[in-house]
């Protein structure tokens, strides 16, 4: 005899029931409100870091870095700073970093392996560093890979004269901290990284991370620890943005592949 059936339990709130007769089934689950629009959306085609040096006579208010601040999916981990003396102690860190970052051969030659130079050469592959064929123009000399890893090169001289002038004109930094060096802390820091660059973008700012002294790696674990003992971050924490903000001329993007060569069809 075969087996008979029985009506199936009254179903919980929430959940779906199968009838034996009929495998289909309709289910009443939680009813969605339509989502949010984020206002931060309006500038996510004018977020560019600002390499350039910012302008000194044009400070950053200080309720302009609370409003970037707040705009942080975790503002508690979103630390501002213009007092001077911090400031230039971060300065200071950040070009001795630079030094030791491009002092160590295989990050120097790295660099200047990447690095594209000229407009047919950028638009062969187009990311990553590049020299522009303006930028080649207004050259301290000749640039090549052979400059460009040389120290002893002008135009590896002038690169770096020109990143300190730059890295002197942050009066105003951010920092971002995870609770711990782990990869989540990675993922939400870039993901609040973003968020409050696009706020400071709404409000007319720019931004430039310094990521110099957060290296990860043996030659730069001096420079790591100075600067964490500077902005009072104490292990396990760790600082995984820093950037300084200021006002400056509108940049333009860089030289970046179609959005087509990531997406399949």
């Amino acid at each position: 005899m075969p087996p008979s059936f029985h009506s199936s339990p009254k179903a919980s709130p929430g959940r779906c029931s199968t009838s034996v007769r009929s495998p289909s089934s309709r289910c009443a689950g939680p009813r969605r409100t339509a989502p949010k629009r984020d206002p931060l959306l309006d500038h996510i085609l004018d977020r560019h870091t600002n390499r350039t040096s910012f302008d000194l006579t044009r400070p950053v208010a200080p309720s302009q870095l609370e409003t970037i601040r707040a705009a942080a999916r975790n503002p508690d981990l979103v630390y501002v700073n213009q007092a001077l003396e911090r400031a230039e102690k971060v300065q200071d860190i950040t070009q001795r970093a630079w030094d030791a970052w491009i002092g160590y051969a295989p990050t120097r030659e790295e660099v200047a392996h990447w690095t594209h130079v000229g407009n047919a050469a950028i638009a062969a592959a187009p990311y990553g560093p590049y020299v522009s064929d303006a930028a080649l123009a207004r050259a301290a000399g000749s640039v090549s890979f052979e400059t460009l890893s040389d120290p002893s090169s002008a135009q590896f001289q002038a690169n770096r004269t020109a990143y300190r002038r730059t890295v002197e004109t942050g009066h105003a930094h951010l920092w971002i901290v995870s609770p711990a060096f782990d990869r989540k802390g990675m993922f939400e820091a870039g993901r609040d990284w973003v968020r409050v660059h696009l706020q400071a973008r709404a409000l007319g700012l720019d931004m430039q991370p310094h990521s110099e002294a957060l290296q990860d790696f043996q030659e730069l674990a001096a420079d790591v620890r100075e600067l964490h003992d500077a902005l009072g971050v104490a292990a396990p924490a760790r600082i995984q943005m820093l950037g300084r903000i200021g006002h400056r001329e509108r940049v333009g993007p860089s030289p970046r592949l179609p959005a087509s060569a990531h997406i399949g069809v």
